[in-house]
């Protein structure tokens, strides 16, 4: 899922909350997921509470993000 340009900024605030929009969205069930920031400084999150809260898993830049399952997944 990719999101329009004016709506890629911020990332997280120091509370761990989503503050703004990511570049790109998988869930792959409705506790665990991943969202990719790729502009500035790219990071890709992951949740395990259905986004309540997110931590780091890369923070290298991305084009797309695919998941087969919730612990393999592609950066690409």
């Amino acid at each position: 899922m990719s999101l329009p340009h004016n709506k890629r900024r911020s990332k997280l605030d120091k509370s761990g909350k989503l503050r703004d929009f990511p570049d790109k969205i998988y869930m792959y069930n409705s506790r665990i997921g991943f969202i990719g920031f790729n502009a500035g400084n790219p990071t890709i999150k992951k949740t395990t509470d259905g986004g309540f809260n997110w931590f780091t898993v890369s923070n290298e830049g991305f084009t797309d993000i695919e998941f087969i399952d919730s612990l393999t997944g592609w950066k690409c």
